[in-house]
Protein backbone atom coordinates (compact mmCIF):
# COMPACT_ATOMS: atom_id res chain seq x y z
CA UNK A 1 0.00 0.00 0.00
CA UNK A 2 1.49 2.80 -0.85
CA UNK A 3 0.99 6.43 0.81
CA UNK A 4 -1.99 8.77 -1.03
CA UNK A 5 -2.50 12.83 -1.64
CA UNK A 6 -4.87 13.26 1.19
CA UNK A 7 -5.67 9.51 2.30
CA UNK A 8 -5.25 8.44 5.56
CA UNK A 9 -3.34 5.10 6.28
CA UNK A 10 -6.28 2.48 7.56
CA UNK A 11 -3.77 -0.64 8.69
CA UNK A 12 0.03 -1.09 8.39
CA UNK A 13 1.28 -2.02 5.35
CA UNK A 14 1.95 -6.09 6.83
CA UNK A 15 -1.91 -6.38 6.80
CA UNK A 16 -2.46 -4.81 3.89
CA UNK A 17 -0.43 -6.73 1.67
CA UNK A 18 0.11 -10.70 1.35
CA UNK A 19 3.25 -10.43 0.02
CA UNK A 20 3.47 -12.05 -3.68
CA UNK A 21 5.79 -10.47 -6.33
CA UNK A 22 3.04 -10.10 -8.32
CA UNK A 23 1.18 -7.59 -6.13
CA UNK A 24 0.42 -4.40 -7.02
CA UNK A 25 1.60 -1.91 -4.44
CA UNK A 26 -1.36 0.88 -5.58
CA UNK A 27 -3.49 1.85 -2.01
CA UNK A 28 -7.29 1.63 -2.49
CA UNK A 29 -9.07 4.87 -0.98
CA UNK A 30 -11.87 4.74 1.49
CA UNK A 31 -11.42 2.96 5.26
CA UNK A 32 -12.55 -0.30 6.11
CA UNK A 33 -16.29 0.51 5.60
CA UNK A 34 -15.99 2.06 1.86
CA UNK A 35 -12.97 0.64 0.53
CA UNK A 36 -14.69 -2.52 -0.88
CA UNK A 37 -17.71 -0.39 -1.91
CA UNK A 38 -17.68 0.35 -5.34
CA UNK A 39 -20.38 2.69 -7.43
CA UNK A 40 -19.92 0.01 -10.61
CA UNK A 41 -17.41 -2.21 -12.66
CA UNK A 42 -15.92 1.10 -13.95
CA UNK A 43 -15.07 2.45 -11.50
CA UNK A 44 -11.47 2.73 -10.68
CA UNK A 45 -10.92 1.78 -7.53
CA UNK A 46 -12.91 -1.42 -8.80
CA UNK A 47 -10.94 -1.70 -11.38
CA UNK A 48 -7.84 -2.03 -9.02
CA UNK A 49 -9.20 -4.78 -6.95
CA UNK A 50 -10.29 -6.51 -10.33
CA UNK A 51 -7.55 -6.35 -12.24
CA UNK A 52 -5.41 -7.94 -9.39
CA UNK A 53 -7.85 -10.76 -8.81
CA UNK A 54 -8.35 -11.59 -12.55
CA UNK A 55 -4.28 -11.99 -12.65
CA UNK A 56 -3.92 -14.10 -9.65
CA UNK A 57 -6.31 -16.21 -11.23
CA UNK A 58 -5.06 -16.30 -14.35
CA UNK A 59 -1.52 -17.21 -13.06
CA UNK A 60 -2.77 -19.93 -11.33
CA UNK A 61 -4.74 -21.04 -13.90
CA UNK A 62 -1.71 -21.50 -15.98
CA UNK A 63 0.42 -23.02 -13.17
CA UNK A 64 -1.97 -25.63 -12.80
CA UNK A 65 -1.94 -26.54 -16.45
CA UNK A 66 2.11 -26.19 -16.41
CA UNK A 67 2.23 -28.95 -13.50
CA UNK A 68 -0.10 -31.53 -15.23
Amino acid sequence: MTNLVGARKVVERSSAVIGDAREGKEGIHGNHRTMTKFTSAQDPEFKKVSDVIWRFVRDAAVASNDSE
